[in-house]
């Protein structure tokens, strides 16, 4: 209902899709670091508009509170109900900004768009994920600075255990459970497997033996020790132990 809000947003949606297309502009298939990059700032950026979320909440859940005292509904149904609401946003603001920068940077477009459609399932699957979260904290805190700071401590340590800033193979033991419960971390392996595994890597001219190709970074982002190099008409990746994988192997590993 809030028009002004909605207008807003979809400006910053544009200018910031047109922002990261311009920047990385029709990246080659060969910069993998830069999509890698690319597509960890895309889940940041879908994930972080949740945050916009935290002034309703706190000022929301005073009247939740007196309406689940007086037994009108179950926090689960509130909980659901905020579900509902909120995810036409989190389409909203996925669909416009990863549309525009998911054609201007030259992602995949494999299996007749297939993956491009995954990419948006797997935005919208993490913006509501990350908006569930923000009004856990919102409703976790005592008021809305103390929200704030909540919020942002969770995605800080989300990000830095994520895999995109310290990879899986220099996070200490001590710490690695952090990496396998972050959200950011699960959807920068999901955005990964579906970019790098696609037909677009996986089959043709595009080894060339390269100690660090596309195939091998999707693998050891994922905590899979891999080494790739050019077979035939695709990848062939082995293990620590020799072991043979085709590119459809080490996706089913993977996943």
């Amino acid at each position: 209902r809030n028009m002004t809000f909605i207008v807003a947003r979809v400006i910053q949606n544009v200018l910031m899709g047109l922002i990261y297309g311009a920047a990385m502009y029709q990246i080659a298939w060969s910069d993998y670091y830069l999509k890698t990059g690319l597509l960890l700032q895309f889940a940041m950026f879908v994930g972080l508009a949740s945050n916009a979320l935290i002034p309703s909440v706190v000022m929301q859940r005073n009247v939740f509170y007196k309406q689940s005292r007086m037994a009108f509904y179950s926090p689960a149904v509130h909980a659901v109900a905020d579900l509902v609401v909120g995810f036409p946003m989190a389409c909203f603001d996925t669909i416009i900004f990863g549309s525009i920068m998911y054609f201007m940077t030259d992602l995949t477009l494999s299996n007749h768009g297939a993956h491009y459609f995954i990419f948006l399932a797997l935005g919208i699957s993490f913006a509501n994920a990350m908006a569930a979260m923000v009004r856990c904290c919102a409703y976790a805190a005592p008021d809305q600075s103390s929200a704030f700071g909540f919020a942002v401590l969770v995605i800080l340590f989300s990000l830095l255990f994520s895999g995109g800033v310290a990879t899986y193979d220099v996070i200490p033991d001590d710490w690695i459970w952090m990496y396998w419960i972050s959200p950011i971390a699960w959807a920068l392996r999901s955005l990964v497997i579906n970019e790098y595994l696609s037909d677009e890597y996986t089959t043709g001219d595009v080894c060339h033996g390269m100690p660090w190709s596309p195939c091998v970074y999707a693998a050891n982002v994922s905590g899979v020790d891999v080494s790739c190099t050019k077979n035939g008409d695709g990848c062939v990746a082995y293990d620590n132990d020799q072991s043979y994988y085709n590119a459809r192997s080490v996706a089913e590993t993977i996943g």
